[in-house]
């Protein structure tokens, strides 16, 4: 499991909600920073949710991070991250690449057995058996 120091380098929370009841994690597309969701928290969820994104290494904050090109091992960091904020009320929204990421770091939740997000809203990326091809 990360340290506290490094499992808050994964996540960008541009408003201080943290009385709030509710997280909704906000995983960007490829390429995409945090930093596309940081009008979310100010003007399009209700005052009880705190919008949360998600800052890959290589991009927005965390640009002298090396890169990690594979989702499988991006998927078992940012779990890491999830699994040791100990949040328990959560959703999950990925756009694009974000979106099968999004999915992927659900299925790392589940299988260490911790909190899974009550949610996970997709956009832009068809579901994974589905392939990219498909019509």
């Amino acid at each position: 499991m990360m340290t506290t120091y490094l499992a808050s380098r994964w996540f960008d929370r541009p408003v201080n909600k943290s009385s709030r009841t509710f997280r909704l994690y906000c995983f960007p597309y490829a390429g995409g920073s945090s930093m596309v969701f940081r009008s979310w928290a100010t003007s399009v969820v209700g005052d009880d949710i705190e919008i949360v994104g998600v800052e890959l290494p290589g991009r927005g904050g965390r640009m002298a991070d090396p890169l990690i090109p594979d989702l499988e091992t991006l998927s078992f960091g940012v779990a890491d991250a999830i699994a040791e904020s100990g949040d328990t009320r959560f959703a999950f929204f990925g756009h694009s690449m974000g979106a099968l990421l999004a999915f992927l770091v659900v299925r790392r939740l589940r299988a260490r057995g911790a909190p899974v997000p009550r949610h996970l809203f997709v956009s832009g990326c068809s579901a994974p058996h589905c392939g990219t091809n498909r019509k």
